[in-house]
């Protein structure tokens, strides 16, 4: 299991049929995620970021966090510095317009680049085609990937990967070369170029997503134990990793410049460092448990923290932390790339092992994404040892039909997991089955069933819980806490219920007391209830804080049309709204639908039916947007127009009142 020092190098036409295979097994496990739509984080960081509009300048995304620059609430901001992840959208959303199959071909593309710079790797560390190739097509099919491709959102992961292993793939070259040559230089190509190109490619991994912060300890670790030669291999592998340390340091400032920290924290999880380092031992075990049985997939795993070293997944986690070290020390000294292969996994699982910066889903697949280099690297290896103790007459039949039904097993569980991923309801769905007692899986699923009406008791009740399950943990868990309270504003809002609204609004705003944005839910929630004197200094504020916010600018127009009577500034607020909320959806057709009414109003009629139209252009089941545009096409004496429009609304919903008040004025005339 050691890696020879000369072996068979693909080229030419067997390179590229090895290629285009990797290629197909990508294309085949995700080609049914391209029809996939947005989910989860994807609504925030894709569809409603104005960062990716033109007008936002390219400089910003360097210097400041706008992943979800549209959030208001601050108990909800992440600080994180991930540039290229929004360059990437952006790059996306001008060539595409936005439509979701783009971003999808986008993370499958940066998949697919994963996939063949890790077969680069494999090839490279073990110098024999077949193992490589086999650890590459498991890779290319593992269905624990399905989280980082399938979902948009988790494109950092992707571009981390590819950059890193870009990175690995330069530095495994130059130092290959010069072994080879005995350190005399082959030429000022390998001299120069390709260290300079290995280092960028750590700082694009670094600018995608911040835990290739890692990679030099994977140099280090490479050096040590698989790279032979003479001399201190302590002062090699610090000789080979410092010039990454360097870039990683300018990182920091940038890092530091843009966000004004350096920290992620997420939660606290109210934990003793040694409960901290238990809790970590145990993740720890679960991901590797997660690498060699990829099965029973879930979006969202509910984490609980080890309190006591006497608990039996603490006693699990000493006893897998013993077995690691004594393998490894086994390992070092007769299968040094295997050794390698486990230090992988551990070393770019370590941000993961941070609690406070991973958040509420301590646990989640798309972290396995680089980790499982590694794991894949070990299975090749591991067949190829099992091979040679096969009779020679076997071992090829025996080594292709292995593969092959790991391959294709593996490729029918991908398949059949992108599916899930399709929207927010499926999804959550899914996830509500292995994660019942996740207060956030209840939030979301409420989330989707509060869009339609025939669901609300169903919404209201997972709200309910999602509140009561977020109370029970310890410590309770406020961020699910304030957004399933808001959720359940924002329900009962929308059945006219104000009371029971602001009351949610008072217990969110009781358990995040320094969170501004409750102030404007509040505001937004008494000006619907037509308590506009209330309403109006909590719209105040939240606007002077918060002037692009469409919910604000919304209400403030309410407030301008129907308290102050001010048509023009209604007018100003509405249009100032619509230039924001660049989204065909509900709330820009709701938009477009109090525009025209102001323009209606004033007496301009042909802006009001342009703006009508443009509402039932995006919802074309809405009797009130018919009503209005026939209301409004009859005030300008087009009746027969009118005529059609109010019969179209009450197609929609028989007897609707403001249609047939359109047809009595008709009629009259």
């Amino acid at each position: 299991m050691e890696r020879p020092n000369r072996g068979y190098s693909p080229a030419g036409l067997h390179c590229v049929l090895l290629v285009l295979a990797l290629s197909g097994l990508v294309l085949i496990s995700y080609g049914n995620s391209i029809a996939n739509g947005f989910v989860w984080d994807d609504h925030e960081q894709i569809e409603k970021n104005p960062a990716l509009r033109a007008e936002t300048p390219l400089a910003d995304l360097f210097t400041s966090d706008l992943r979800f620059a549209n959030r208001s609430s601050s108990i909800s901001h992440t600080d994180y510095y991930r540039p290229l992840q929004l360059l990437t959208y952006r790059a996306v959303m001008t060539f595409s317009g936005g439509s979701p199959a783009a971003f999808h071909i986008s993370s499958i593309a940066l998949f697919m680049g994963g996939t063949l710079l890790g077969f680069g790797t494999f090839w490279l560390l073990t110098r024999e085609v077949v193992p490589a190739f086999v650890a590459a097509a498991l890779f290319a099919v593992y269905p624990v990937h399905t989280e980082a491709v399938d979902w948009i959102a988790a494109s950092p992961d992707l571009g981390c990967g590819l950059f890193v292993l870009l990175a690995f793939v330069l530095f495994l070259r130059f130092h290959s070369a010069i072994h080879r040559l005995g350190g005399h230089e082959r030429s000022a190509f390998f001299r120069r170029l390709i260290p300079v190109l290995s280092l960028l490619a750590f700082a694009a991994a670094l600018l995608w997503k911040e835990t290739a912060a890692v990679f030099p300890l994977l140099v280090v670790a490479y050096v040590l134990i698989v790279e032979s030669g003479d001399g201190n291999r302590i002062s090699s592998a610090l000789k080979a990793s410092a010039p990454y340390w360097v870039v990683f340091a300018v990182y920091l400032v940038l890092r530091v410049r843009a966000l004004g920290s350096l920290g992620t924290g997420r939660r606290n999880w109210d934990l003793t460092p040694a409960q901290l380092l238990l809790s970590a031992m145990h993740l720890m075990v679960s991901y590797w448990e997660k690498l060699a049985l990829p099965f029973r997939l879930n979006a969202y795993y509910i984490f609980s923290p080890v309190r006591s070293a006497f608990e039996p997944r603490a006693v699990a986690a000493m006893v897998f932390a013993a077995c690691a070290i004594a393998g490894l020390i086994y390992l070092v000294r007769r299968a040094p790339l295997c050794a390698f292969a486990v230090l992988w996994v551990f070393i770019t699982l370590l941000p993961a092992m941070d609690l406070s910066a991973v958040g509420r889903n301590a646990f989640a697949e798309r972290y396995l994404y680089l980790p499982s280099i590694g794991f894949c690297l070990l299975v090749g290896l591991a067949l190829s040892r099992l091979m040679s103790w096969i009779p020679s007459d076997f071992r090829k039949a025996a080594g292709v039909s292995l593969v092959v039904i790991a391959i294709a097993g593996f490729g029918a569980e991908t398949i059949g997991r992108n599916p899930d991923w399709k929207d927010d309801r499926t999804l959550f769905l899914k996830t509500l089955q292995v994660s019942p007692d996740a207060p956030f899986v209840r939030y979301m699923v409420a989330s989707a069933q509060s869009a339609n009406p025939s669901e609300f008791e169903s919404a209201e009740r997972n709200y309910q819980q999602a509140i009561a399950l977020a109370k029970q943990e310890f410590p309770p868990d406020r961020l699910d806490w304030v957004m399933a309270s808001e959720g359940l504003a924002w329900l009962y809002a929308d059945r006219s219920d104000y009371e029971r609204a602001l009351e949610a609004v008072s217990e969110a705003k009781e358990v995040a007391r320094a969170d501004t944005g409750l102030d404007e839910e509040e505001g937004v929630i008494l000006a619907r209830a037509g308590r506009w004197g209330e309403a109006e200094p909590l719209l105040e504020k939240s606007f002077a804080s918060q002037p692009q916010d469409v919910n604000v600018l919304a209400a403030l127009g309410l407030m301008a049309w129907q308290y102050r009577h001010d048509l023009n500034q209604a007018k100003e607020l509405f249009s100032r709204a619509l230039s924001v909320h660049a989204q065909e959806d509900d709330i820009g057709a709701s938009l477009h639908s109090n525009l025209g009414a102001v323009c209606g109003e004033r007496g301009d009629f042909s802006s009001a039916i342009e703006q009508f139209r443009l509402a039932i252009g995006i919802s074309p089941r809405n009797p009130e947007y018919h009503a209005n545009l026939a209301n409004a096409l009859g005030a300008a004496k087009r009746y027969d127009e009118a005529r059609l429009e109010a019969e179209a609304a009450l197609r929609i919903e028989p007897g609707y009142p403001a249609a047939l008040e359109v047809l009595r004025n008709i009629g009259v005339r």
